[in-house]
């Protein structure tokens, strides 16, 4: 309805790979408030790992428990329950980044993805979301309107072996294996994604 009315276009580029996914972890930077939307759209039966915070969000609380989300602050049910929804061929959508990017500052990443793909020996898919404006980020304001038309981008990229990682050592020690995928996810994530150009003119991308 959004792009419908003008307020911001989108294309998701690999719409068809995320409503094809199983078993494994997407993890994807976080720009701005509306990133989880523009997935689930196509991914609307995937879990997704949130802040313990948000539950005394009367907003949004009803919603998480509804969903049956993934707290992160329920450590001792974290790690089992993320094991059998993955086993069970879900997905389990992830921001590793914890809270929304800072523009400017260096991206960094919180561990809980990695490890939960290494102690469940899940994969992992990269997805990579940018925006043209400054729009609902860390640093803006909501009832700020940028003086374009915002334009997001979601990029569907590579899916990461975690066994390659799990593998490489000749005993496997699972901090060290998370220490090295999450420094692989850094990477992929924090590369530059394409510009917007053509965005209006690729149909197949758009959702």
């Amino acid at each position: 309805m959004a792009k419908a009315v003008g307020v911001l276009d989108y294309a998701i580029d690999g719409a068809q790979t995320l409503r094809e996914e199983r078993g494994c972890l997407v993890v994807a930077n976080h720009p701005t408030l509306i990133d989880y939307v523009l997935i689930a759209s196509v991914m609307p039966e995937t879990d997704c790992l949130v802040k313990g915070d948000l539950l005394r969000n009367p907003f949004v609380s009803g919603v998480i428990r509804a969903a049956d989300y993934l707290i992160n602050s329920q450590a001792d049910r974290l790690l089992p329950q993320s094991e059998r929804r993955l086993r069970n061929g879900d997905t389990l959508l992830i921001f590793p980044e914890g809270t929304r990017t800072r523009v400017g500052e260096p991206m960094t990443l919180q561990r809980g993805a990695a490890n939960i793909a290494v102690r469940c020996r899940a994969d992992l898919r990269v997805v990579t979301i940018h925006c043209s404006e400054h729009l609902l980020d860390k640093q803006s304001k909501w009832y700020h309107v940028p003086a374009h038309k915002p334009q997001f981008r979601v990029m569907v990229g590579e899916r990461i072996n975690t066994a390659e990682f799990c593998e490489a050592q000749e005993a496997f020690e699972p901090a060290l294996a998370a220490r090295q995928l999450n420094r692989h996810l850094l990477y992929q994530l924090s590369q530059q994604t394409p510009p917007l150009a053509g965005i209006h003119n690729d149909a197949s991308a758009l959702s």
